[in-house]
């Protein structure tokens, strides 16, 4: 990358940084093959000179300079003699600036031939097609076969490829500034999308099987995922996600292993499972075929956990849709290129499962997204709902029931007993915490992507299936059909709420009429009992259906 860096000149500090990390390490080989040879000797000389005081760069230079074979201005520059450079300085010019100045002129030079400027009739003109070219050799690009219209840049320094719109239109303003002398009519956006569009008819086209290894790209190294060790960044993993935390194999997080146990009240079993969850979201398929809610009311230590995952995984690689917008239009579309959903559910309400099933199993699924196509694809997500109170289930099937995992937080932390700056203290262990979670992923890969199932967990679950559904539940114990039976229906919902305390079970807002009645039906569906609801002398009533008397007479 240091050729190019080193070969233009770039005005603005920013874009250099920005675009340093782009710029292919074999820069030199292409350029050989491709372009000018003496390219390669300027960015060799630039990087000789490069923190040299002033008064050396003269002779190193010149030294540097006489093996190549020169334009006649500067071969005339390297023949002044001695006597005369020393004589510069009193006129007020320093021995270097004439070489520096001839030499930055061939650089210059250089730099025009290769990316096609020429002057045409008073003004600059640059070859579109060989700037284009030159793009492709100084940095690697590519887009997905099913996403033709996003080109893909490779950053060297993170092992991830990002969206290369804002990096090459930076490079092509800096590179047309450079080679038009600093002209102001070097750049136009009529330039910059026409390269643009020759690089996307002209970058390679990768396979979507391609992209997203097992591999997960940390800010030093990456994480290859089916076997929880540690390699090099690599552009042929064709990672597009990636975490800025820094991999330091000796890194330990003791505050965060105190806070563990205050939270899961030292109940080993639990943070054990937490620790493999928080190892599953780095994996890249869904061999466990889960998702996780964590349940608890406020400040018991839940949002302050998963910020520290969602950290790890890097927030630019984390949605937060909810619940009840998994089964809208344009629900999906969030959770495209992210690594985890990790979403706080303010309400209770029911959902429905089909997708969710669907996306933890591993299965395509039809993604609408706004102004685009319809696409087919699986996503390769994991799922994490953070709740005060658990939502009313819909679905209590088997499969679903495996799939579902809940996670108890009970303890409740007074103001005395919370710490402020609890969440600054974790951020500065993140690199230990990643420790911590790969030794997860290791043991989840050792028995075989199956979690041990904590015994507060299996209370959790069982408790919530059990009642997920509390009017199915209702129905199914209370509700007979009865051919010419009436009842007021005011009166089945007072039985319901009646029941609901006998049970101590909570509302979860299921004894608002309008909850209510609708789950009722759906639940009347399933059991396979018909009835009437209609009004008759103001009052509504319900028909052909019984309700266990028991309930009714105490009432």
């Amino acid at each position: 990358m240091i050729g190019v860096m080193l070969m233009i000149l770039f005005k603005s500090k920013e874009n250099r940084q920005l675009i340093r990390a782009y710029i292919t390490d074999d820069f030199h080989a292409n350029l050989m093959n491709t372009f000018d040879f003496e390219a390669c000797h300027i960015t060799t000389i630039r990087q000789e000179l490069q923190g040299l005081p002033t008064n050396e760069q003269a002779s190193v230079l010149k030294a540097l300079l006489e093996p190549y074979e020169l334009p006649r201005f500067m071969l005339l520059l390297l023949k002044l003699d001695d006597s005369i450079l020393e004589a510069r300085p009193k006129e007020g010019i320093e021995p270097t600036d004439s070489l520096r100045k001839g030499f930055e002129r061939c650089s210059l030079e250089v730099a025009q031939r290769i990316i096609g400027f020429d002057p045409l009739e008073g003004r600059t003109y640059i070859n579109r097609k060989q700037f284009a070219e030159f793009l492709l050799t100084i940095c690697r690009l590519t887009v997905s076969e099913k996403n033709s219209d996003r080109l893909l840049i490779y950053n060297a320094a993170t092992g991830r490829w990002d969206d290369a719109e804002i990096i090459l239109n930076r490079l092509i303003i800096e590179l047309a500034h450079y080679v038009g002398g600093g002209e102001r009519d070097s750049w136009s956006s009529v330039l910059e999308k026409q390269v643009m569009d020759i690089l996307l008819r002209k970058a390679v086209i990768t396979s979507v099987r391609k992209f997203n290894q097992p591999v997960y790209p940390f800010a030093n190294v990456t994480l290859n995922t089916n076997t929880g060790k540690f390699v090099a960044h690599n552009p042929d993993f064709m990672a597009v996600m990636g975490s800025p935390i820094i991999y330091n194999p000796l890194a330990r997080a003791p505050r965060f292993e105190r806070f563990l146990n205050d939270i899961f009240l030292e109940d080993e079993d639990v943070i054990g499972f937490v620790q493999t969850y928080f190892g599953y979201i780095f994996s890249q398929g869904h061999q466990s075929n889960v998702l996780l809610i964590g349940v608890g009311n406020g400040a018991n230590g839940k949002s302050t956990l998963f910020n520290c995952l969602e950290e790890l995984i890097g927030k630019s690689y984390v949605a937060s849709v909810p619940l009840n917008n998994f089964n809208t239009e344009f629900g999906l579309e969030p959770l495209i290129d992210k690594k985890l959903n990790l979403a706080t559910e303010s309400d209770a309400n029911a959902f429905k499962t089909g997708k969710l099933k669907a996306i933890t199993a591993g299965e395509s699924i039809s993604v609408n997204r706004k102004n685009k196509p319809e696409i087919t694809m699986i996503l390769p997500i994991k799922l994490i709902f953070l709740v005060n109170e658990l939502p009313i289930l819909t679905d209590s099937s088997l499969g679903f029931e495996r799939r579902l995992l809940i996670l108890p937080f009970k303890r409740t932390f007074t103001a005395e007993q919370q710490d402020k700056d609890l969440q600054i203290t974790l951020l500065g262990e993140l690199s230990g915490i990643l420790n911590w979670a790969v030794e997860g992923l290791n043991k989840l890969i050792a028995q075989n992507y199956c979690f041990k199932i904590p015994a507060a967990l299996k209370e959790a679950s069982e408790r919530y299936f059990g009642v997920g559904n509390p009017v199915g539940k209702f129905v199914q114990e209370r509700v007979n059909p009865s051919s010419g039976e009436v009842i007021e229906s005011k009166l089945i919902l007072e039985l319901y709420r009646h029941w609901m305390v006998q049970q101590q079970l909570p509302y979860k807002g299921t004894d608002s009429p309008r909850v209510f009645w609708k789950a009722f039906a759906d639940a009347m569906a399933v059991a396979g009992i018909e009835f009437k609801k209609a009004k008759s002398n103001g009052r509504m009533l319900v028909r052909d259906v019984q309700i266990d008397y028991t309930i009714q007479q105490e009432v």
